[in-house]
């Protein structure tokens, strides 16, 4: 084999391995790209301690979203009508934080409640004892 013909061997095999490069990272990009929306609560449960009857308690949940695509919180509820929630915003864009709080009136003792947050994807408990 000449020279001329070792060159363009050398020139076509860099061009399909730069060409195999450029799928594999339209690959990757387009994974990362679809990544679903991931829900994560760094604190999943809070201990309110002892708390006088008629008083009402609230504690912040950060609500993360560890997804690329938006979180959609559909609804936040509790087991009990005694806990309310109230959230900063129902759409956690991807990588960002939102707050949920909770806040519960004693009047009505309980002897533990759930809250539960329904999401675009999927279910998440959090459990608050009383």
């Amino acid at each position: 084999m000449n020279k001329i013909g070792l060159f363009a061997l050398m020139a076509r095999l860099i061009a399909a391995v730069l060409a195999l490069s450029a799928v594999a990272l339209g690959i990757w990009q387009y994974t990362l790209s679809t990544r679903p929306p991931n829900i994560s609560l760094p604190e999943s449960h809070y201990d309110f301690g002892k708390v006088a009857e008629g008083v009402k308690v609230s504690h912040i949940f950060k609500v993360h979203n560890n997804g690329r695509k938006p979180l959609v919180i559909k609804e936040a509820k509790a087991t009990c009508d005694c806990t309310t929630a109230r959230l900063s915003k129902h759409t956690v864009t991807a990588g960002s934080v939102i707050d949920l709080e909770i806040t519960m009136d004693t009047t009505m003792k309980q002897p533990s409640v759930s809250m539960m947050i329904e999401t675009s994807s999927g279910k998440n408990l959090v459990y608050v004892p009383s």
